[in-house]
């Protein structure tokens, strides 16, 4: 009795898993494309941010080693050079977001299965669309 119960729980949850809804395969490549698109946002504007951070540090740094007592205000160089590194330091949550929004939808894909389905007395061999995960082990 409980061997059968298993082996009809097995099925249920065999066919169920198979039984793949048009509507969700659209959702998947929809969100694939969103998540894309957001990655290229973030990582461009996470490198412009980097790229223009650093040479306001490595500038108001230079300033700051090399000025005299006359002829830049240090206070004003020490606030330039703390506001450009936090910018710099803003960029780095950004470019790890595009890269794992990238990873992320890189690893939900589309893929056609070749299933075989009960048809009277024999098996038939279909293609049926389904969702595939990939999960990296790093």
């Amino acid at each position: 009795m409980k061997s059968t119960f298993i082996l009809l729980l097995g099925i249920s949850i065999s066919t169920t898993m198979q039984a793949q809804n048009q509507d969700s395969i659209k959702i998947a490549s929809v969100n694939n494309v969103q998540l894309l698109s957001k990655s290229k946002i973030q990582k461009t504007v996470g490198w412009t941010i980097f790229g223009t951070g650093i040479p306001v540090v490595l500038f108001t740094g230079y300033f700051l080693a090399t000025s005299n007592k006359n002829d830049i205000d240090k206070s004003t160089l020490t606030t330039v050079f703390i506001a450009g590194t936090l910018y710099t330091l803003i960029s780095i949550p950004l470019i790890r977001a595009g890269r794992l929004n990238k990873k992320r939808a890189l690893s939900v894909s589309i893929i056609d299965n070749k299933v075989a389905t009960p048809y009277f007395y024999s098996f038939v061999v279909k293609s049926q669309p389904s969702i595939s995960v990939h999960i990296p082990f790093n």
